[in-house]
This record gives structure tokens, sequence and C-alpha cells, in this order.
């Protein structure tokens, strides 16, 4: 029986097809001459009106595809898909012509195609088009142009121009409209390649909106309306050409010709009417032909199914009857055997579940306890270096230390995320104020103080781009991190190069790409597709140049994932990489300042009292000696009870809370402190993690949470914040 697939191409095809005088400017490109001809000859079938045929072409195209899959030659495969997808975007089928193109795309990123990659998005983009979906059609002819502009000679970027031309067109910016109108027309001159004839109509138009009106009639009076090619879209560029010359004259005050122009324009609007009903009775029409066809073709292969019954059903009966009774003989055995099995089967399964989450439980309890013993001693080493700063005379031995320690506690950072997102697989809303600017050029600066090895450094945003938003902040930094760093470790005396492009947004969302280039290394092509897995490096060799744990581009891969994206790297051997990838941004529309430069009104310093609640007697002695430095005035307890009790005898301006305490942890105490003093704000500084506890904090009635290892200067940003 035919599937509905194959019976959705046939119907497509019979009212594509049933009078084809445009069918000799479809021209097929195989890289193999043998195949070119066997496509052509398939295809070429469209040109009849036997809906037999019909049937015939789709059967010979599936088997041809199979045939050519067999062969596990990329390029053939490729060249195969890219002609289908050609062939049917030509005419208007959007449903095969994505069919092929996707699957095109598939096979040419795995062969590492790219010229290929570029022109199966450009299908595709167009293919949106035909259904009116502009904003995937955008997002689709982006990538394209990113691909070509990489890989494709500018001969081959002509039919690009004009498609990026009519994007920029329905989006009405005319800046892009001129641009790639220009690029289309000089280059179709230059490679003598067949040039839109309309071109110049979206070229007066745009300079009407800019209202250079002598240059919008230049551009007009080239067009001979006459030379228009009767095809399929004949009276759309027909009402076009008029409507678009009426405004020209309206704009010059020629009402009488303006009038006459658009009286044109309504006639070939309502002859296109006319033809588009036209054309659905013909669809319809030929919709009953087909469902005729099929009915009468399974009807014909149901009668001989049946036939093909009676004959083996009179040889088969006895042989049938005597299997079946051995068959139930031995079922009856096997099912004795198996309900004792099954019994200790389930017994066991039980056992091993029991197992698997004791053992998931001690895993979690461990990582925390670890999480907590690593940050700890960290939290005191990078605090103290920010005390040592302040000697001068070791700066350059602590800049040393400091680097190191920031190394193992972003690696820290790494894994517990790894770790916290394998394990939940979830995406927490957090939204954070973030200047794009100034937190891109913040983690440049990071960098390049960081690493020695000569890097000139570029940064670029797109002018269109919103530059306040709201997201979590922290994973986009790690995120960043990640690629920045390897961008630096592997590019000695290079150029590193990152791009925020603008894609697409609306009133409260805006799409990004960050694109970061670098002159590096590289990657071969035998490692490139490893580069996500966990532990994974280039080579044993690089893995002892430039060191590395292998988690970064994996942790990074699965945050990007959680926002419904993902990282896209390319890279060639000793030239250098470019990673990629999308996310979606809310807009901020408030004035948004950086947090750290707000200027909060403050008490005087030797006024505010803080009771630091915290058991290690290190990082107890480390937060008092900074805010002894700082002229605050502060006294200490090393458990939450004697927090609980401090504060039935005093009064606290704000409380520095630790979280993993004995006698009382710090959810406890918070809890009965905010019922004694409410007024007093809490403030937790710990190791532990935030994601994991986030409604043990928001219970506890803690209005902030710091982490470990502390940054000195965000503790008093926040002590000062909440006792103004």
């Amino acid at each position: 029986m035919f599937s509905v697939h194959l019976k959705r191409i046939i119907l497509v095809s019979l009212f594509c097809f049933s009078s084809l005088n445009a069918f000799s400017q479809f021209k097929s490109v195989f890289r193999q001459k043998e195949f070119e001809k066997k496509f052509d000859d398939i295809v070429k079938l469209y040109k009849s009106n036997n809906y037999i045929d019909l049937f015939n072409v789709v059967s010979q195209l599936k088997s041809f595809e199979i045939d050519v899959l067999k062969s596990k030659n990329s390029k053939l495969i490729v060249d195969y898909y890219y002609n289908c997808a050609s062939f049917f975007v030509f005419f208007s089928n959007f449903n095969e012509t994505n069919y092929y193109a996707n699957k095109g795309l598939y096979f040419s990123k795995k062969s590492k195609d790219y010229y290929f990659v570029g022109k199966f998005y450009e299908i595709i983009g167009v293919s949106f088009d035909l259904i009116g979906e502009e904003s995937k059609s955008f997002e689709m002819i982006l990538l394209s142009e990113k691909y070509l502009t990489k890989y494709a000679p500018l001969k081959d970027r002509v039919d690009l121009y004009y498609n990026l031309n009519q994007s920029y067109y329905r989006k009405k910016d005319w800046p892009k409209v001129l641009k790639y109108g220009f690029l289309h027309i000089s280059n179709a001159e230059i490679f003598k390649e067949k040039k839109s004839i309309t071109m110049p109509l979206f070229i007066a138009d745009a300079y009407m909106h800019k209202n250079d009106l002598a240059k919008a009639y230049q551009y007009l009076k080239t067009i001979d309306v006459n030379a228009i090619p009767k095809d399929q879209s004949y009276l759309s560029k027909c009402r076009n050409y008029y409507h678009i010359y009426g405004n020209y004259f309206m704009k010059i005050g020629d009402y009488k010709n303006a009038s006459m122009m658009f009286l044109k324009s309504r006639e070939f609007a309502e002859k296109e009417r006319k033809k588009d009903l036209i054309n659905s009775i013909e669809k319809a029409q030929s919709e009953k032909k087909i469902q005729q066809i099929s009915h009468e073709l399974d009807k014909i292969k149901n009668e001989n199914f049946h036939v093909l019954q009676n004959n083996l059903y009179k040889n088969s009966i006895i042989i049938l009857g005597i299997v079946l009774i051995i068959s139930l003989l031995i079922i009856i055995k096997i099912q004795k055997s198996r309900s004792a099995f099954k019994s200790n089967a389930n017994a066991q399964l039980q056992l091993k579940n029991t197992e698997l989450t004791n053992a998931l439980e001690i895993k979690s309890k461990f990582l925390n306890t670890i999480s907590h013993e690593f940050r700890t001693p960290l939290n005191a080493i990078m605090g103290t270096l920010s005390l040592l700063h302040e000697d001068e005379n070791n700066s350059d031995k602590l800049k040393i230390i400091e680097n190191s320690t920031n190394y193992l506690n972003n690696l820290i950072n790494q894994f517990f995320e790894y770790n916290f997102i394998s394990k939940n697989g979830l995406k927490l809303v957090v939204e954070e104020k973030i200047n794009l600017e100034v937190f891109i050029n913040n983690l440049i600066a990071s960098f390049e103080s960081l690493y020695l090895n000569k890097n000139r450094t570029s940064i670029s945003i797109d002018e269109k781009i919103h530059q306040n938003i709201l997201f979590d902040s922290t994973r986009l930094t790690m995120v960043l991190n990640i690629i920045l760093d390897n961008a630096f470790k592997f590019t000695d005396n290079g150029l590193i190069d990152v791009n925020l492009k603008f894609v697409e947004s609306n009133e409260e969302f805006q799409k990004i790409i960050f694109l970061i280039n670098d002159t590096g290394i590289g990657i071969s092509e035998e490692k490139i597709d490893n580069v996500y897995d966990l532990f994974s490096y280039g080579s044993d060799e690089i893995n002892l140049l430039y060191g590395g744990t292998g988690i970064g581009l994996a942790l990074a891969d699965k945050i990007v994932k959680l926002y419904d994206s993902h990282i896209d790297i390319q890279s060639e051997l000793g030239k250098g990489t470019s990673v990629s990838f999308c996310l979606s941004f809310k807009k901020d529309m408030l004035n948004v300042v950086e947090e750290a430069l707000i200027t909060v009104p403050i008490k005087d310093r030797s006024k505010i009292k803080v009771l630091v609640v915290e058991d290690n007697k290190i990082n107890m002695l480390l937060v008092t000696q900074i805010l002894k430095n700082n002229g605050f005035l502060f006294k200490t307890a090393f458990n939450g009870q004697e927090a609980v009790e401090c504060v039935e005898k005093e009064n606290f301006s704000i409380i520095i809370m630790d979280i993993m305490m004995p006698i009382m942890d710090g959810f406890e105490a918070s809890l009965i402190i905010s019922e004694l003093k409410k007024e007093i704000p809490i403030v937790a500084l710990t190791a532990i993690s935030e994601d994991i506890n986030k409604e043990k904090f928001e219970n506890s009635n803690i209005k902030q949470v710091l982490n470990k290892p502390l940054n000195v200067d965000e503790l008093l940003f926040v002590i000062d914040k909440h006792c103004y």
C-alpha cells in the first residue's frame, strides 16, 4: 500500500507539474556525470500528464535514494539531496523541500562539506519564505550567509544576495536592502548570471523610504514591465511594480499618474486572486483523482494478496496445526520455568534498585560535603590574598598565587555545576541585570591579565542589540569563561575575536549569536566530533603541553542545551577555531547600571554593627579582619545557637550567617532570628550550593546568598546595601 508520505508527494506534484513550460529552467548538478543523467531521466517524467508516470517518478526517486545511501559516497549523497531539494523548491513544494534539505544538511555537516551546509540553509530559508514563515526564513538565510561568505566563491553568492535583499526588504531595513541589492546586480553582471528583473524595483522603493526620489526614479525607469517573464509570479511582480510606481508619483505630487498606477496594481491583484481560486479548484480536482487512483491500486494489491493467501492456505493449514500443538507444549514448559525465574529476578531487581537508590543518595551527600570542604579553605586563601594585596611589595608574588587559586576555584565550580545539571536536568529561571558591553569587556580584561601569550583581542557588538538584559549571569559567565579560556590557552601571539550578532527581536526578547574566533592551534577533523565528550582532549600531547581537565566544553554544551540551544564548533588544524552559540535574552527596559558602580547611601560604618556567625576559625578571622579594616563594628558567634543568644541580648544592623555548623545550622538559626527580630537582614555566606538548597534559603527568610570563596567587594557592597 502506498504510504501517506508518498501520496502527499504525488498530490503536490500533480498541480505543480501538470503544465511545466518552465521545467527546462531547472538544472541538476552532480559532481559525477553518470548520476546526473540518471537523476535527469527520472525527473523528466514530470513533463507527462499521465498519473501512472507520476507514481513511477516518485518510486524511482525513492529507489535512487536507497542506492545513493548504500554507496556511502558522501559527495554523491550530498549532491542527491541538494538536487532533490533544489528541484522541489523550484516548484514551491515546501514539505518535500524541507525533507530533502534537512537530510542534506545532516550529511553535509557530517562530511564537513561547509559549502553545501550554506547552500542547504539557503534552500531551507527560501522554503520557509514560501509558506510565510518570515522569522524562520530570515534565521536560515543568516546561517547561509555565515557559511557561504566563508566557503563559497563570489560567483555562487548571487542568489544569496538576492535572498538577503528580500529578507531585509520585509524587515524594512532599507540600508541592507540597498547593500544586498547592489551586490546582487553587480555580481550577476560580472559573472553573467541571471539577475532578478525586479531587483531595481526594491532598490527604488528603498530610496523612496530614504526620501531620495531622484535615485528612486533612476532605478524605476530601468524596469521594462513588458520584459517580466510570465511565470507563476508574473501577476505578483506586476502588481508590486505598479504599486511602487504609484507611491513614487504620490511622493512627487503627480496624483493623476499615481491614480493610474494604483488602478493597474488593483487589476493585477484581481487577476492574481482569480488565478489562486482556479488553482484551488484544480488542486481539489487533482486530489480527488489521486484518491481514485490510489484506491484502485490498493484494491488491485489487496486482490493479489488474497489470491496468494488462498494458494498458501491449503498447503500450510496442516503444517500450521502441527506447529501450533508443539508450540503450546513448549510454551507450557517454558512458562513454568519462567515463573520461577521471574520471581527470583524480581527479588534481585528490587535489591539492586535499593542499592542504586542508596548509592545515589550517598553520592549526593558526598558531593555536598566535598563542595563545602573544598570551598571553605579556598575562601580563606582568596580572602587572605585580598587583604595581602594592600602590601604592594608582594603584589607580583601574590598575583601568581591568586591566579592559581582562581583556576582551582573555577575548576571546582565547573565540576559541581556539571554534576548538578546532569542530576537535575532542568533550567532554573534566574533573572539578573546584565549590561552586555560591560560584561564582555570585563571578561576579556580578566583573561588578558591572566595569560601572558601576547594575544590581541577584538570585541564587536551589533548596534541593533539591546545592551541591557535579564539573564543568569553565573551560567553565562561560565560558558564564556570556558570558551575564552580555550581560545587564550591554545593561541600564542595571535588574535581572539569576540562578536555578538543580532538575529531577531520582539518587544520583550531578543536572540543573539555569540561568536568567538581564534587563530590558535585548531582541531583536527578526526577529533572535532569528540570535543563535547567529558574528559576529552585533542591528543595526549596537547594535554601534556596545555593541561586541562576535559570538563569545560562538555559543561558549556550542557548549559546552553538548558536554554534550547547548542554549541557549534568549526576548526581547522593549524589555522584556528570558531565557536558559536545562540541564546534568547529578555530585555531590561529600565536603565541598567552595573550594581558594583551604584552609589548606595549608607550610614557611618562605625555605627554599623555586624554579627558574624562562622564555625571555621580561619574564615572567622578573615571576615572580621575585613570588617575591621573597613571600619565596621562586629561580634562573633561560632554556631547558630550562639547567634540566637546574641540577638536576644543585643541589636545588630546585619547578620552574616554560615550554613553548615554544629549544634544548630544556619537555616534553623535564621528562621528563629527572623521571628525574634524580623527587621535584621540575614545574609548567608556559605560554600553549599544555592541551586540545590534554593527552597531552604527562601523558607529561612535569608535575604541574600553570598558564595564562598568570598568576594570582598561584594561583601562590602551587600552590607552597605542592606544598612542604608
